[in-house]
């Protein structure tokens, strides 16, 4: 009786995994949930946000490299791609991996206070974003991005702009970005939203 050559199993074994990927993939984007997944538990913020048909937000990076490793992990390895980066303030806690993120991932549009703040990493960030020449959307009360899928990201602070603002504790603390995400009324008839929650904030 012949036997299949030995180096087929591997083979197989690989298939089946890239399929199981394939397939985790394929039901994450279409379950039509709005998903949020904490990023950061050393006294930082890093929040990743994923729409009902697999639209992905990330506010904030951390204090450090650590939610960019947590980032990986939710995000399947054929993805390499984030529709929005939103960063609510320029401070340590919130900016750790950011400058990585933005080398590694292909980013659709920040959306950022645009207050000016001398840090290094900051300073790393934002020649990033401009090597790269990704859309900056400046955050103002009542502007809104729709995510499609019937989601939609709403700013509620600072109600003005803060661009050419330099910053000090409370122009900081005045210009830090606060956000709700929901449903779309344009887009989803009543009665059929999905749950959202009490919506995403961060100081």
């Amino acid at each position: 009786m012949s036997r299949s050559p030995s180096w087929r199993w591997p083979f197989v074994f690989a298939l089946l995994a890239a399929g199981a990927l394939l397939w985790k993939e394929t039901q994450a984007r279409a379950d039509g949930t709005l998903r949020s997944y904490p990023l950061d538990a050393r006294h930082g913020e890093a929040t990743l946000i994923v729409g009902p048909k697999g639209e992905t937000v990330l506010v904030d990076g951390g204090s450090d490299w650590g939610a960019l490793e947590l980032l990986g992990e939710h995000l399947s390895p054929f993805n390499r791609s984030l529709d929005l980066v939103v960063l609510t303030s320029p401070t340590g806690n919130h900016m750790g991996s950011l400058p990585e993120v933005i080398r590694r991932y292909d980013v659709g549009a920040v959306l950022m206070s645009g207050i000016e703040y001398d840090s290094a990493a900051y300073r790393e960030f934002l020649h990033e974003v401009d090597q790269r020449k990704i859309p900056v959307i400046l955050a103002v009360a009542g502007r809104s991005i729709d995510l499609g899928g019937g989601i939609v990201i709403e700013v509620t602070l600072p109600a003005i702009s803060a661009a050419g603002v330099r910053a000090t504790a409370g122009t900081l603390k005045r210009y830090a970005l606060r956000l709700e995400v929901m449903p779309n009324p344009k887009i989803i008839p009543p009665g059929e939203r999905p749950s959202t929650g009490a919506g995403a904030g961060h100081d």
